[in-house]
């Protein structure tokens, strides 16, 4: 999935990026990978980049000053990445906005992986993001009304 809120382009564009103890949202992403802006019309193999900038590893790729992407082995898992990102950078403005640079409480690293590892494992018992990609697509059908789908 690819976007371009507001919270997102703000928190790629900070040069340290998205503070994953910052929130219970942003523990939940696994490592963070970065992209330094490029126009997808730049003649340069972008996707290429794209790619060998995600890595092996991780799933989230926050693109400098301009959004992000996440990927996973189904539309739900990149869903649920993609909503708890949007989450995660609301909160980070927020409590940026808030509390300046460095007044702030961050979950130290050791508890944000031990979270990680929890979500990862199928806590819920379905695959993972499939109850809030369920979720999101009924919010959708009943605002938009009886004949939308997702």
């Amino acid at each position: 999935m690819h976007t371009h809120t507001t919270e997102t382009v703000a928190v790629a564009s900070l040069n340290g990026g998205l503070i994953r103890g910052v929130s219970q949202d942003a523990m939940d992403l696994g490592g963070i990978s970065y992209h330094d802006f490029q126009h997808a019309t730049s003649g340069n193999d972008v996707c290429k980049r794209l790619v060998q900038d995600l890595g092996l590893e991780n799933k989230v790729l926050l693109l400098r000053n301009h959004g992000s992407i996440t990927v996973g082995n189904s539309v739900h898992e990149a869903f649920f990445l993609m909503y708890q990102l949007i989450e995660a950078c609301k909160v980070q403005v927020q409590v940026v906005a808030s509390a300046g640079s460095s007044d702030h409480s961050i979950v130290p690293d050791e508890i944000v992986e031990q979270t990680y590892k929890i979500v990862q494992a199928n806590y819920t018992g379905q695959p993972f993001g499939k109850l809030e990609w369920a979720a999101m697509k009924r919010r959708m059908e009943k605002q938009q009304g009886e004949g939308y789908k997702l």
